[in-house]
């Protein structure tokens, strides 16, 4: 069975098989890139993921000091892994 993630789109949680383009922690109310030190630490039941930048701050989260996000983020699945691509 694949694995699903848990989104927040337009205000609502819906599953999906990828998961967003931002991972945020549910506790602290902050989200970040997929591939953040901090963000993969935290507890898969504390962690939520976002389609877009715009979902993340409408829901009440703030961008992560750490990684500092960016809304036009782009992210490339290789080999099991998501990589960010700079632009």
């Amino acid at each position: 069975m694949p694995k699903k993630y848990r989104l927040i789109k337009n205000g609502s949680s819906v599953k999906s098989a990828l998961p967003g383009r931002y991972a945020g922690w549910k506790k602290g109310k902050i989200f970040g890139r997929l591939t953040c030190a901090s963000g993969l630490r935290m507890k898969e039941e504390n962690r939520v993921f976002f389609r877009s930048w715009e979902d993340a701050v409408a829901a009440g989260y703030r961008p992560c000091r750490h990684c500092h996000p960016k809304p036009d983020d782009r992210y490339v699945r290789r080999r099991g892994t998501i990589r960010l691509v700079r632009s």
